[in-house]
């Protein structure tokens, strides 16, 4: 801080060490003995480059961690499963929980029920028993109905595929006055399901770009749609989403990330920090 004087701008953007409120990420409590009072290791992420540096060059390093997570995984391909309403059902199972139990949760309901519209006419707890395992089973039945019965009495069916013919902004806002949709289901919605330019940002998304400093430490999730959209090209919303995904689950994990194997490593000023 010994420059402050001499670079004014900036000296706003930063707070003194001391003032600083580093978010941290600790290991689970089961993990930790607190009979021995060893301490936990916390994983803090790299100050932001978004407060000193331009769009572009958040931008560059972007690309720059692209080019090195397609030579490292391949190019992800392009791939839809079902109708663009299966994926927002499945979408919604996958708040609070992880991919094996959403999509578990996804496939007993689907083989509980003949179609839609007897999900929409079961009784919540017919349809809560049969997703329990995807978590929060009460509240996502509940949502699941409701979201069935306003497609059905607002367009007469079951279906979501007049989204299609819409522009990528009024289809995002159509599902975003839904309750129960949020950013992240509405992007999934749009770019798996009818490849709109839309990058949506979970929790692996999250993580691995506040590393790297592509977006502020302290920026929500919610916040970060917003934020990469502006710098994600369009035709690598897909690959991007899919590859940072596979990354985070593979190398840069919450706890104890992987550092040292990491190909992105010389790009990330976390990384840089827990090597040294």
């Amino acid at each position: 801080m010994a420059d402050a004087h001499k670079a004014k701008p900036a000296a706003r953007a930063i707070k003194p060490a001391s003032k600083r409120v580093a978010r941290v990420i600790k290991p689970a409590t089961s993990l930790v003995s607190t009979a021995s009072k060893r301490v936990a290791r916390v994983i803090k992420p790299a100050k932001s480059l978004v407060s000193t540096s331009s769009k572009n060059e958040n931008r560059v390093q972007l690309l720059k961690a692209y080019r090195r997570l397609v030579k490292l995984y391949g190019i992800p391909l392009r791939r839809r499963d079902g109708t663009a309403l299966d994926e927002l059902i499945l979408t919604i199972l996958s708040q609070n929980t992880n991919d094996r139990n959403s999509s578990e949760g996804f496939r007993r309901l689907k083989a509980a029920f003949p179609d839609w519209a007897a999900v929409e006419k079961a009784p919540w707890q017919e349809v809560a028993a049969a997703l329990r395992v995807a978590g929060l089973a009460n509240i996502k039945s509940r949502r699941i109905q409701s979201i069935l019965r306003r497609l059905r009495e607002t367009r007469g069916e079951h279906t979501l595929e007049f989204l299609r013919k819409m522009e990528t902004a009024a289809a995002r806002d159509y599902l975003l006055a839904i309750p129960g949709v949020g950013p992240k289901t509405a992007a999934c919605v749009l770019l798996f399901s009818f490849g709109m330019p839309v990058f949506p940002v979970d929790t692996h998304i999250h993580r691995v770009t506040r590393r790297l400093g592509i977006i502020p430490e302290k920026m929500s999730a919610e916040e970060a749609h917003e934020a990469l959209q502006k710098l994600v090209p369009p035709d690598l919303t897909y690959p991007l989403h899919i590859l940072l995904i596979r990354h985070g689950r593979d190398t840069c994990h919450a706890q104890r990330p992987s550092c040292p194997q990491c190909v992105l490593l010389s790009l990330c000023p976390t990384g840089k920090r827990l090597t040294a």
